[in-house]
């Protein structure tokens, strides 16, 4: 089985229906390991694959439920593994795609289930929480712990929001094993020294690595084109207001982008449809912002060497030809068992990967189709004509 992962689902889809193809369709299977593309009508934000780019390739895990359908983890992971078993039983090789960190670890260690907690745990979560909130750093220190776990999604809405003791609470409950809860300060994953998993599939793991630079830069510029667009994912956003969601108020409204669009939304519409082009530049803002950070998270945990699952992927410099990609895989795929890997360089890249980052602490967004009052007029525009005289759903949709 592979996983590949990148830090740009735009840029990996073409790449990865080529590599089926070169492989020979009909051995191979795909399908996305990112979560938000179980929801229909969510396109654009989540950068979904689009139908052309499929190349025939069967997909999986795409477009599986209404946004205002809660799905959880733990049903997103049994789904995934359900489908692998399917593709396995017919003789095939599923390649996985993706990069939610949480989600790839459960994944190949095997507790799919999200569990729950029993009651004598959630009293100590409970009383744990309470005594976080009110202290200071302590709350930090507890979304720093979910962050080394590998929870980036949750950790990311929790630093938005910064008293939400339910999220905090449920999140623990998740990334501990079996729900054995410890203490919030030694909360850790089992094999985090490094040992070993008793893995029950084959897999073959590659990350796809690009220069940070180059990445936030690509980054910056698809949140641009993803609003430059309003019929993308501004109107999606909108839809999702439409059918009673609320910003961060489940997990496809917590979706990056998604929370920004519709809270710059909800304002407009209480404005009358009105905007100004300083409150869209500074949507945009939050939106690069949000996404880099997500990066930058995701790079961390790809560096670790703490944890032996992390320790399987190869790291592939991304800035090659697709035919030099592909056949660097090619050939470990199909190297025989106790032969060398020609892949090599992990190590040297992930300390390029950390040089890197000090270099861009103090990195600077340069907009490249929002750089004047012209650009910024369409969106004001479509704002006006779609979100004037909008009423919010009665029936407001709460998870």
């Amino acid at each position: 089985m592979w996983i590949l992962s990148k830090r740009d689902r735009q840029l990996l889809s073409p790449a990865v229906a080529r590599c089926c193809l070169f492989l020979s369709n009909a051995a191979f299977n795909l399908y996305w390991f990112t979560f938000f593309f179980v929801y229909k009508g969510m396109n654009v934000g989540s950068a979904k694959t689009p139908l052309i780019e499929r190349q025939g390739v069967p997909h999986h895990l795409l477009d599986m439920v209404c946004p205002t359908e809660e799905y959880s983890a733990s049903r997103f992971l049994e789904d995934a593994r359900a489908a692998t078993d399917r593709v396995l039983d017919r003789g095939r090789v599923p390649i996985i795609v993706g990069g939610t960190c949480t989600y790839l670890r459960w994944f190949m260690n095997g507790n799919a289930g999200a569990p729950k907690a029993t009651s004598e745990v959630g009293a100590t979560i409970d009383g744990d929480i309470r005594r976080l909130i009110g202290r200071p750093g302590s709350w930090e220190t507890a979304v720093h712990r979910l962050a080394q776990a590998g929870d980036l999604t949750t950790t990311n809405s929790l630093a938005r929001n910064p008293t939400n003791a339910n999220m905090l609470r449920r999140a623990i409950e998740v990334v501990t094993p079996w729900g054995a809860f410890h203490n919030l300060y030694t909360c850790m994953l089992n094999h985090m020294d490094g040992s070993e998993w008793d893995y029950d599939y084959d897999f073959q793991c590659y990350f796809l690595y690009q220069h940070r630079a180059e990445l936030y830069h690509w980054i910056d510029l698809r949140c641009e084109q993803m609003l430059a667009d309003p019929r993308g994912l501004l109107q999606e956003a909108s839809w999702l207001l439409d059918l009673g969601l609320m910003p961060d108020s489940s997990s496809a409204s917590r979706g990056i982008g998604y929370q920004e669009a519709m809270e710059f939304l909800m304002e407009c519409r209480k404005a009358g449809g009105m905007a100004t082009e300083k409150r869209v530049l500074e949507f945009l803002s939050a939106f690069q912002h949000v996404s880099r950070s997500l990066v930058k998270k995701q790079l961390t945990w790809f560096r670790s060497d703490q944890h032996s699952d992390v320790k399987q992927f190869h790291w592939i410099d991304a800035s090659q030809s697709t035919e030099k990609i592909l056949e660097a895989m090619r050939k470990e795929y199909w190297r025989p068992p106790g032969y060398p890997s020609e892949l090599r360089g992990s190590d040297d890249r992930k300390h390029a990967s950390y040089k890197e980052g000090k270099v861009l602490k103090y990195y600077k967004v340069e907009n490249r189709i929002f750089t004047n009052s012209a650009a910024i007029a369409n969106v004001l525009k479509w704002v006006k004509q779609t979100q004037v005289d909008r009423r919010f759903q009665q029936n407001v949709v709460r998870f």
